[in-house]
């Protein structure tokens, strides 16, 4: 059966991450944009004339931002406890309680990114996926029907360029498993894909101008850094249906200048109940934008305040779009503003477990409401660019 066929099975069960940014009244984009920063088709400008605060020629103060982090992969058992504490609604639930974790290294234990690992049972495809910048692969058995049909092991099918290999994984065995690449990587030349999904309805009014300040900074401070990577910043917006728009994407582009004036000509509106078109967001930002599938580390930042619509026709779950994400590897950092409730943090951490990420969230005075234990509190631009910095780190 192949990944298709999968991901229908999973439709049940699934939802998506992208920026999120709360919606009140009208129009998405406050500025005309010169043709070279012309969103992409169909995508609409607002008359109003200005930037909003922190536009390129604008005086450039810092946000404030404050906010801490949690990796739910790195205290595994912890988020299994979390998972079956949660008592809400309103989530699509899948069993990541059986856990595999594959680390793909070179003879000289360097990792080997970007090489695509298949798990059949038998001779069905279970799930697929790319190995991320520090080599490793996760996987879920019992997310998967399929996975059920394997009698007491899985095979493993490694892939990248002309090399392929296989392996015989017991169910029953180690759940770290180191795949040995049989030759040294080469080099590898550090290139980025860095995406935001912005969720901006009325909600967001308040955090919005903050937000797009902070993801300025962030994405100079990336620009900047020592040995900076190829760089590419894609961005997507979206509110709820029954608004003027539901998403807004513009395609990823090298022009820092090009994406600071896309990101400043966003405001916040719309919106209405509490849920918005999250798995909306997610899905363009995984389909509409052209993501490079060669050598780059490929990440989403999705900010947003409120959980995704379960109830809407003829739409795809975030459960299918986080196990895509993780076969074109992709890891998605879901950023939880003010007023995001349990739903939507049990969504976020979702999204963020499955595909490798972690939670972020915003903190005021050193507090927050999300069930995340203790956590440091930091500059949310220097959490971000600690992200980076370590998914570039992983390469050399």
């Amino acid at each position: 059966m192949r990944l298709a066929s999968r991901l229908s099975a999973l439709a049940a069960l699934s939802l998506t991450f992208t920026c999120i940014a709360g919606c009140t009244t009208t129009g998405l984009f406050r500025s005309t944009l010169p043709s070279d920063m012309a969103p992409a088709q169909g995508e609409a400008i607002a008359p109003n004339g200005s930037f909003a605060s922190g536009a390129p020629g604008s005086e450039q103060q810092g946000s404030g931002l404050k906010g801490g982090e949690v990796d739910d992969n790195a205290d595994f058992a912890a988020y299994l406890t979390y998972l079956s504490s949660f008592s809400g609604g309103g989530v699509a639930p899948l069993d990541v309680s059986e856990r595999f974790q594959f680390w793909l290294r070179d003879p000289a234990s360097r990792s080997v990114p970007n090489a695509t690992v298949t798990v059949l049972a038998g001779v069905d495809e279970v799930f697929s996926a790319k190995s991320a910048s520090n080599g490793r692969v996760l996987f879920f058995p019992k997310a998967f029907p399929l996975a059920a049909q394997a009698s007491d092991s899985f095979t493993v099918r490694v892939e990248k360029g002309a090399q392929q290999f296989t392996r015989t994984i017991p169910k029953d065995g180690a759940r770290d498993v180191v795949l040995e690449w049989p030759e040294a990587r080469a080099d590898i030349a550090p290139k980025l894909d860095l995406c935001f999904t912005l969720d901006v309805t009325g909600s967001m009014g308040d955090e919005l101008s903050r937000i797009q300040t902070t993801i300025g900074d962030i994405a100079a401070r990336i620009k900047s850094l020592p040995d900076a990577p190829v760089l590419r910043y894609g961005l997507v917006a979206y509110r709820d249906r029954g608004d003027d728009f539901v998403t807004r994407h513009f395609d990823f582009t090298p022009d820092l200048d090009t994406f600071r004036a896309r990101l400043n000509s966003l405001a916040a509106a719309g919106g209405g109940d509490y849920p918005e078109a999250l798995n909306e967001g997610v899905g363009t930002s995984l389909n509409a934008l052209s993501w490079d599938a060669a050598e780059s580390v490929r990440l989403m930042f999705m900010v947003g305040d409120a959980p995704p619509h379960l109830d809407y026709p003829q739409d795809v779950p975030y459960t299918t779009h986080m196990v895509k994400a993780a076969e074109r590897g992709i890891k998605i950092y879901p950023l939880g503003a003010s007023g995001l409730d349990a739903r939507g943090e049990y969504v976020f951490r979702q999204m963020a477990q499955f595909t490798g990420g972690k939670f972020l969230f915003l903190t005021y005075g050193g507090q927050t409401s999300h069930q995340v234990g203790t956590v440091q509190e930091n500059n949310l631009d220097d959490l971000v660019v600690g992200i980076v910095k370590a998914e570039l780190a992983d390469l050399k």
